[in-house]
C-alpha cells in the first residue's frame, strides 16, 4: 500500500515430545484456550482493587482479567469474627466478599482440612440448584483462626431464563459426544441425570450455559492404553465445551532382587523388596518390611514359602504372561535365608523395578503426608501393568486405579525400568487423591499443572533435574531442567500440549530448591502447597501458576504477614519468574510505537500504559533501548504519569537523542515491589532468550529518506512471488491481493484474526499474503500454507550509491492459533539476505514466536554484507510435514508482508540541507484529506504534529514531487 503514514496497531502420560506428543493431546480439548488471548477488563479490575482498599486493608487482591471480580485475596493475617472457622467463614462470605456479589445461598461446603500449618474451608457454587464448573472458594486460616487466604473463581450468573435445550438423551446423538468416542473402542460412556453451568470466556464476562457432563472410558486402537475421557457438551448448542482424558501409573527370610535403583544408566544392584506379600507353609500371607525382612516363629525344617510380587502398595501384573501375577515358590532351609527374588519368565526385570519402585514413591508420599494428616488415598495395593503391548510403544500412564508401562521395543527400554518415570506416574496419583481429599471431590484439573507436579514429586526423589534418563536407546533424555535445561517461559511456552505447559511449571519449582540450595526444603515446602488446590481449567495456566506462586510463599511465609516478605521470599520469587510466572500476575501494555526521527540529536519521546491484575505487588516499567550501531542496552526508569485509559497506569521517558542514520530498537520490562523483573513488551519478547524463541524489539530510526522499495499494490518488477524453486506449499501460496482475513473461533462467542483483514497503512490497499479464502466466514484453515514452505524472493537490488542502507518492511506471522491438535509454533517465519552476485544466505529472521499483528522490521545491510554493492532477499514461511507430531505437523499458519523500502542518510544533515521550500495546506479546515503543495521540490520528510507536538503522521519527500497528501480518515 503507498505509505502515507507509519502506524502500528498495538491425563497424564508420561512421553518425550521431541521423541513422541503423548495421544492425550489428541484427546483434549477447552474453550479455555482462547482465555489469555482475551483483553482486561481494566476499569472493572481498577473498581475492585479501590474497593478491596476498603474491605480488606493490608491484603493484596488478583482480580480475574474477564470481570474484574476478586479472585485471590491475601497478605498480612487478621481477626474476623466467629468462635471456629466456621463462623469465621460465614463471616467472610456474607460481609465481605458479599460486597462483591458473592450470594452466600449459592456456595456449599465441600470439606473442612485442619492441618498443622493452617485450616481450609472449600466450597462450590451452585446457582438454581446446579453446579457451576470449576467454581471454587477456599478460605484459609492461621492455626489461631486468623484469616490468611481467599481463593475465589466465580464466573457470574446465567441470563435470565438460560435453560437446557438438549437434552440428557440427545446429547448422546449431538456430533460432539459422537467425536469422542473415536479412535478408540469404547467399554463405557455415560451423561450425568442432572445438568452443569458451564462458563464459556467472552469479551468482559463469562457466559454461563447449561452443560451435559460425560465420561467415555475404553483403551486407544493404537497405543492399547487406556483412555478415561470426561468432558462437558453445551445443553443449547450441543457443541464441546471440555474434553480431557484423565489417563496420566519367627521364620525370617530377606527377600531383594536387582532392580535400577538410581537410574537405568547406573548398573542394577540387589536391593531389599519391602511390603512383599508371602505366605509359609500353612501360615496366613504376610508382608516384608522395609529391609525385605518377614519372620515367622514355627519355623519347620524345609519349609515351602511363596513369594509373590505382590504387597500392600504394588500390585504386579505382566501382560506377556497372560496379565497374571508373578509368584515364586522356594525352600526355606534354615533362617538367615536370603531369597533373590526372579527376573525370568513369568517375571521380568521390567516387573521388579515397577513394583520396588511404586513402592519407593509411596513411602517417599508418607514422608510429606504422614498417616496423622487423614490422608490414605493411596494406602492399597495399586495394579501395576508391566510389557503392555504397542504399537507406539515409549510410554507410561496412571488411569486412576492402575498405572501402565508399554512393552520395550526398538527405539526405547520399558519406562518401568527407569525409576522417576515411575515416581512421574505415581506422583499423578498423589495430584489427583490429594486435592480429592482436601476438595472433599473431584481431582486436580489443570493438565499442566498435573504434568508439572508430577515431575516435581518425582524430582523430589532423586534429586535430580534430569527425568528419564535411558529411556530412549539412541540416548537422549525425556526433560531436562536446572542449569543443563532451557528454561520454559509463560507465556511464550504455553501450547496445548500438557507435558510442554508442565515444564513451566516444573521448573520454577526446581529452581525454587536450586536457588534455596536444598531440593528437600523445597519438597516440603511443595508438598504443603498442595493444601491450597491451586488448579482451574485447561488454558488458564497463567492464572493457575500464579495461585502456584502465591502458595509458595504463603507456606514459606512464618509470621503469617506476606507483607514483610517470607525466609525464602526473593528465592521463590525469582525462581517463579525465570518462568514467567510474576507477583503481580497477568499483564498488558498499550503502546504506539515511536515513528522515524526526522532530526538527530533531539530527545524522543516514548509513551505507553500498563494494566496489571495484581497492582500491589507493581512498582514500575522501565524502557531498555539502544542504538544498534554495536551501542549496548541502557535502561531507563519510566516516570509514572498517572491515570490512563481504561484503568490503565500511563507511564513516560525520553530517549537521548541519536545521531543521523540510527536504527533504534527497545522494549519494556516490568519490575515489582522487590525489584524483581518481570514481563517484557512487545508481547513474545525476551532478548534473555534465543531469536527462534521471540518476535521483533520496537524499533525506529534517525534522519534516513526512502530511495527505492514497493508498496505491493502490484507485482513488482524483478521480484518472484510464491513459485520459487524448492517451495512445497500445496495451499496458501504466497499472492498479491486485498487480504481475506480467517478467524480462529474457540467456541460460538469468540473470533481471533489469524490472517490479516488489511495490509499495513489499513486503506484497503493490496499486500502480500500467503492465500485468500474466499469468504471471511470460511473455517480458518482453508487458504492457510499446507504441506511445506511458500517462498518470496525480492528482486537484486543496487545499493552501490547508498551511504548506509537500511532496509524496512512489515511482517503479519500466525502459528499458534486454531484447533488443539494444530501443533502451535512448530513452524518458522524465515528472512535472509545475500550479496547478489554469491548464492551464500544469511538469516536475518529464524522465529517460531507468532505475532499476530502488522510489525516493524529495520535492518542495516551492512551488518550482513558490509563490502557488497548488491543484495537480495527472501521470506520465506511453511507448514512442513513433521512425522513425529501430531497430524505430521499440519498448522493453521498464514503471513503477510507488506510496505517494502530502502533507506538512506542524508548526504547532510537535516539542518544543513539548503533549498528551502515553502508550504501551502489546504482545505482548513480539513475533511477526510490534507493536501500539501511544496513550492520546490526537496529531499526531506514532512512531519505532522499536534499541539502537544505529538507526532500524527510522517512522510518522506524527494526532489521529484511537490504534491502531497494525507489521509486523515484512518
Amino acid at each position: 500500500m503507498n505509505k502515507l503514514f507509519l502506524a502500528l496497531a498495538v491425563a497424564a502420560s508420561l512421553g518425550a515430545s521431541a521423541q513422541q506428543i503423548s495421544q492425550t493431546q489428541g484427546y483434549n480439548y477447552t474453550v479455555f484456550d482462547a482465555y489469555s488471548k482475551l483483553p482486561m477488563n481494566g476499569k472493572a479490575m481498577a473498581a475492585t482493587q479501590a474497593k478491596m482498599v476498603e474491605s480488606l486493608p493490608g491484603f493484596h487482591t488478583t482480580t480475574d482479567k474477564l470481570t474484574g471480580m476478586v479472585r485471590d485475596i491475601y497478605g498480612k493475617a487478621m481477626q474476623v469474627p466467629g468462635k471456629d472457622i466456621d463462623e469465621k467463614s460465614n463471616y467472610v462470605i456474607n460481609n465481605i466478599l458479599g460486597k462483591f456479589g458473592v450470594e452466600a445461598a449459592e456456595w456449599q461446603k465441600t470439606n473442612n482440612v485442619m492441618a498443622e500449618h493452617a485450616s481450609y474451608n472449600h466450597y462450590e457454587q451452585y446457582i438454581t440448584a446446579h453446579k457451576v464448573a470449576f467454581s471454587q472458594m477456599s478460605l484459609r486460616f492461621t492455626p489461631d483462626g486468623k484469616l490468611q487466604r481467599i481463593v475465589l473463581k466465580h464466573y457470574g450468573n446465567p441470563q435470565p431464563g438460560t435453560m437446557p435445550v438438549i437434552s440428557n438423551a440427545a446429547a448422546y446423538n449431538t456430533k460432539a459426544m459422537q467425536e469422542s468416542i473415536t479412535g478408540f473402542a469404547v467399554n463405557e460412556k455415560n451423561i450425568d441425570a442432572d445438568w452443569e453451568w458451564f462458563p464459556i470466556p467472552a469479551t468482559n464476562t463469562y457466559e454461563l450455559h447449561p452443560a451435559w457432563h460425560f465420561s467415555v472410558s475404553g483403551h486407544d486402537d493404537k497405543t492399547n492404553l487406556p483412555v478415561e475421557l470426561t468432558g462437558y457438551i453445551d445443553a443449547i448448542t450441543g457443541e464441546l465445551l471440555y474434553r480431557m482424558n484423565d489417563v496420566k501409573e519367627e521364620v525370617n527370610l530377606v527377600v531383594k532382587s536387582n532392580v535400577y535403583k538410581n537410574g537405568f544408566s547406573v548398573p542394577a544392584t540387589l536391593e531389599p523388596l519391602a511390603n512383599l506379600e508371602i505366605t509359609i507353609g500353612t501360615a496366613a500371607a504376610a508382608n516384608t518390611d522395609d529391609t525385605g525382612f518377614i519372620k515367622n516363629t514355627t519355623l519347620n525344617p524345609s519349609q515351602s514359602a511363596t513369594v509373590k510380587l505382590k504387597g500392600k502398595w504394588s500390585t504386579v501384573r505382566n501382560v506377556t504372561s497372560g496379565g497374571t501375577n508373578p509368584s515364586f515358590t522356594t525352600t526355606i532351609t534354615a533362617n538367615g535365608t536370603t531369597y533373590t527374588f526372579p527376573i525370568t519368565a513369568p517375571s521380568s526385570d521390567a516387573d521388579v523395578n515397577a513394583y520396588y519402585h511404586v513402592n519407593r514413591m509411596h513411602d517417599y508420599m508418607r514422608t510429606q503426608y504422614p498417616l496423622s494428616t487423614g490422608f490414605t488415598g493411596l494406602d492399597n495395593s495399586l495394579t501395576t501393568i508391566v510389557e503392555v503391548a504397542s504399537s507406539t510403544g515409549c510410554n507410561a500412564n496412571y488411569s486412576g486405579n492402575a498405572i501402565n508401562f508399554l512393552a520395550e521395543n526398538s527405539s526405547c527400554n520399558s519406562f518401568a525400568k527407569i525409576a522417576d518415570i515411575v515416581y512421574h506416574e505415581y506422583g499423578h496419583g498423589i495430584n489427583g487423591k490429594f486435592y480429592s481429599f482436601i476438595k472433599g471431590s473431584g481431582g486436580m484439573t489443570n493438565g499442566g499443572l498435573n504434568e508439572g507436579y508430577a515431575d516435581v514429586w518425582a524430582m523430589s526423589v532423586t534429586h535430580d533435574p534430569v527425568l528419564g534418563k535411558g529411556a530412549y536407546k539412541s540416548g537422549g533424555n525425556i526433560r531436562t531442567y536446572g542449569p543443563t535445561g532451557t528454561a520454559k517461559v509463560y507465556p511464550m511456552n504455553r501450547t496445548s500440549e500438557v507435558h510442554a505447559n508442565g515444564e513451566i511449571i516444573a521448573g520454577s519449582w526446581w529452581d525454587v530448591g536450586a536457588n534455596i540450595g536444598s531440593p528437600d526444603s523445597m519438597a516440603a515446602l511443595f508438598a504443603r502447597s498442595l493444601y491450597d488446590i491451586p488448579d482451574g481449567p485447561e488454558g488458564t495456566e497463567g492464572d493457575v501458576f500464579h495461585e502456584a506462586l502465591i502458595s509458595a510463599i504463603e507456606n514459606d511465609d512464618d509470621d503469617a504477614n506476606l507483607n514483610n516478605g517470607t525466609p525464602h521470599f526473593n528465592a521463590i520469587v525469582a525462581a517463579f519468574a525465570k518462568h514467567g510466572i510474576y507477583l503481580f500476575s497477568d499483564a498488558t501494555l498499550t503502546h504506539n510505537e515511536v515513528n522515524h526521527q526526522v532530526a538527530e540529536n533531539q530527545e524522543i519521546n516514548v509513551e505507553a500504559e500498563i494494566k496489571v491484575t495484581d497492582p500491589a505487588y507493581f512498582n514500575t516499567i522501565k524502557l531498555v533501548y539502544h542504538n544498534t550501531t554495536n551501542v549496548p542496552w541502557d535502561t531507563l526508569t519510566m516516570t509514572n504519569a498517572g491515570a490512563g485509559s481504561n484503568g490503565a497506569t500511563k507511564f513516560t521517558a525520553k530517549i537521548p537523542g541519536q545521531t543521523s542514520g540510527s536504527v533504534v530498537e527497545y522494549y519494556f520490562v516490568t519490575y515489582d515491589i522487590n525489584s524483581n523483573g518481570g514481563y517484557s513488551f512487545p508481547t513474545g519478547y525476551n532478548p534473555g532468550f534465543g531469536q527462534a524463541d521471540i518476535t521483533l524489539p520496537y524499533q525506529f530510526a534517525i534522519g534516513l529518506f526512502r530511495k527505492d522499495g514497493t508498496y505491493f499494490e502490484s507485482a513488482p518488477a524483478g521480484w518472484t512471488i510464491g513459485s520459487v524453486a524448492g517451495d512445497a506449499a500445496t495451499s496458501g501460496q504466497w499472492i498479491i491481493d486485498v487480504p481475506v482475513p480467517s478467524y480462529w473461533k474457540p467456541n460460538s462467542t469468540l473470533s481471533f484474526m489469524e490472517q490479516t483483514d488489511k495490509d499495513h497503512t489499513g486503506n484497503g490497499g493490496k499486500c502480500l499474503i500467503t492465500g485468500n479464502a474466499a469468504s471471511a466466514t470460511l473455517s480458518d484453515g482453508t487458504a492457510d500454507i499446507d504441506g511445506g514452505k511458500t517462498t518470496v524472493l525480492s528482486a537484486v537490488y543496487d545499493i552501490s550509491s547508498y551511504k548506509a542502507p537500511v532496509i524496512e518492511y512489515y511482517r503479519w506471522y500466525s502459528n499458534e492459533w486454531g484447533p488443539r491438535d494444530s501443533n502451535p509454533r512448530t513452524d518458522a517465519w524465515l528472512v535472509q539476505i545475500r550479496d547478489g552476485s554469491v548464492p551464500f544466505w544469511q538469516t536475518i529472521e529464524n522465529t517460531y514466536q507468532s505475532d499476530v499483528a502488522w510489525r516493524r522490521k529495520l535492518i542495516k545491510v551492512k551488518d550482513y554484507l558490509p563490502t557488497s554493492t548488491q543484495f537480495q532477499i527472501r521470506f520465506i514461511a511453511a507448514d512442513n510435514t513433521q512425522t513425529l507430531l501430531t497430524n505430521n505437523g499440519q498448522n493453521t499458519v498464514e503471513a503477510g508482508l507488506d510496505d517494502f523500502s530502502i533507506y538512506d542518510t542524508w548526504s547532510t544533515s537535516v539542518a544543513q540541507t539548503s533549498g528551502a521550500s515553502s508550504i501551502k495546506v489546504f482545505p482548513n479546515p480539513a475533511d477526510d484529506m490534507i493536501n500539501i503543495r511544496l513550492s520546490n521540490a526537496i529531499n526531506g520528510i514532512l512531519s505532522m504534529v499536534d499541539m502537544t507536538g505529538r507526532q500524527l503522521m510522517q512522510q518522506n519527500v524527494n526532489s521529484d514531487i511537490k504534491a502531497y497528501a494525507f489521509n486523515t480518515v484512518n
